[in-house]
């Protein structure tokens, strides 16, 4: 009986184990994402910007 215990004991460390990294990767994966997304969105937002500037200068010709 006790080795049945111990067996089931590793093998719930194991499984634990797994889980907890696949999580810890999850949450790496979203904060990637959305960190690249706002970066994207400042680029956006830097272009719109040069694009108004040139259009005003092309206007005042």
């Amino acid at each position: 009986m006790k080795i049945y215990d111990k067996d089931m004991y590793q093998k719930e460390q194991k499984l634990q184990t797994i889980i907890l990294i696949v999580v810890i990767f999850i949450i790496g994966f979203l904060i990637g994402y959305f960190a690249h997304k706002f970066e994207k969105q400042e680029q956006i937002n830097s272009l719109e910007t040069q694009i108004e500037v040139l259009e005003k200068q092309l206007n005042t010709l």
